[in-house]
């Protein structure tokens, strides 16, 4: 045979191939909300019935497909079986260049570009081919699973199409090229790190709640409530592991108001939670019961702190600042002063203060920088204090304690504690 004759046979057989790939990535890209709002448009219904068996269809189309490329390699290996095996490698070489760029490049481009006119334009061609072939193609289902069968798969096992790190990675790819903001990105990344999270990761803990006790007077419950401006509250008896209830601010007011009935009233029952709840299930179960606010108790059923609803939006889609709350950034919790030294809230989270000092801390075993230095200690330091730990490498330098809780502390790496002394915090 010619060899004109046969490149264009070749080069024909794998436009058509491309006519199927464009067929199989229009059919993926056009939007199903799309054409569920046309249920009139003939096309439409026909595109709607294909996206329903979108997995046969691609079957179809790869059918299709294989017949084509096997016939273009016949057609090759009969038109040049005479010719020198140097030749016939350049000729294959070049087959396998156009094959690529005819084949699956292009045709993918032009699909993804003008996907919902090329679908519609095509709609019946896919109806006729899909019907044509299926019988063909659910043989060979049928086939393949006798087959899987025969190799330990179970016939009605679910095949997982797409894995988390596969996401995540499509994520990062999007991320780079700007098709997905970063904002975007973040809010999907919380989304896979919200059911690793648990109660104790989300909550405000009981040193930073406002605790209302249950034997006050109603006029000490309403100077808490005006101070701190939250709308739900905490009350325990006679100690603070002793939850009994919570109180809306709303319903407060309202028995100021009325000046009858009884404190107890208007206390309702609380929803208690143990530490190691899952956050995605914390969260909807508050919602299916309606509960805006649940009490975190510990493994001794002590009171540990609170998870509101809030709190748990705030993991997926960041911070909610209220109409009422101050537009003022705090300070970051994490402050470097100069190539050695960092000034660090004594709430930031030990992995946060790991990574950025650049040490393995024990991150397994304490939650803040507080905790791991109040871990190297006897006793608790009486209030007003100062004083410095060296621990895991790090002198850590203690300048700012009350409530017995940790404020302040400057962290200096494998320095002498004197130039710890010379080093300003910034408040």
């Amino acid at each position: 045979m010619e060899p004109l004759p046969v490149c264009l046979t070749i080069v024909g057989l794998f436009i058509l191939c491309g006519f199927f790939t464009v067929m199989t990535a229009a059919l993926d890209d056009v939007s199903l909300s799309l054409l569920q709002k046309e249920p009139e448009d003939r096309r439409c219904r026909t595109l709607l019935k294909l996206k329903e068996n979108e997995t046969a269809f691609l079957s179809v189309c790869r059918f299709w497909t294989t017949l084509l490329l096997l016939a273009a390699g016949a057609v090759g290996a009969v038109g040049f079986a005479r010719t020198a095996p140097l030749y016939a490698a350049l000729i294959v070489l070049a087959a396998a260049f156009a094959g690529i760029v005819i084949v699956w490049l292009a045709p993918l481009r032009i699909a993804l570009k003008n996907a919902e006119p090329i679908a519609r334009a095509l709609a019946p061609v896919m109806r006729v081919v899909y019907i044509a072939t299926s019988p063909v193609v659910a043989a060979a289902q049928w086939l393949a699973r006798l087959l899987a069968v025969m190799g330990g798969v179970a016939p009605d096992e679910e095949l997982s199409d797409i894995t988390e790190e596969e996401i995540r990675l499509m994520v990062d790819i999007g991320s780079e090229s700007g098709a997905i903001a970063p904002e975007e990105k973040e809010f999907i990344e919380n989304i896979f790190e919200f059911d690793t999270m648990s109660a104790a990761d989300v909550m405000t803990h009981r040193t930073d709640v406002a605790v209302l006790k249950l034997g006050d007077d109603p006029r000490e419950w309403e100077k808490i409530v005006r101070d701190t401006g939250f709308s739900r509250f905490p009350v325990c008896g006679d100690k603070i592991d002793n939850i009994v209830g919570v109180v809306h601010a709303r319903e407060l007011y309202e028995f100021l108001y009325d000046g009858s009935g009884k404190a107890a009233d208007i206390i309702r029952p609380a929803y208690v939670v143990p530490e190691t709840v899952s956050a995605d299930i914390l969260f909807r179960n508050m919602q299916k019961e309606k509960n805006h606010m649940a009490i975190v108790a510990d493994e001794y059923g002590g009171f540990s702190g609170i998870v509101t609803l809030d709190d748990l939006l705030e993991e997926l889609v960041g911070q909610i600042m209220d109409e009422k709350e101050e537009q003022l950034e705090d300070a970051p919790p994490i402050i470097k002063l100069d190539e050695n030294t960092w000034s660090i809230d004594g709430t930031a989270p030990l992995d946060d203060v790991s990574e950025e000092l650049g040490v393995e801390l024990p991150t397994e075993e304490y939650g803040t920088i507080g905790g791991l230095i109040f871990a190297q200690m006897d006793k608790i330091p009486d209030d007003g204090l100062t004083f410095e730990v060296e621990a895991y490498g790090l002198v850590m330098k203690v300048v700012k304690i009350s409530d017995r809780r940790i404020e302040r502390v400057l962290v200096c790496i494998a320095e002498p504690a004197g130039e710890l002394e010379n080093s300003e915090i910034t408040e």
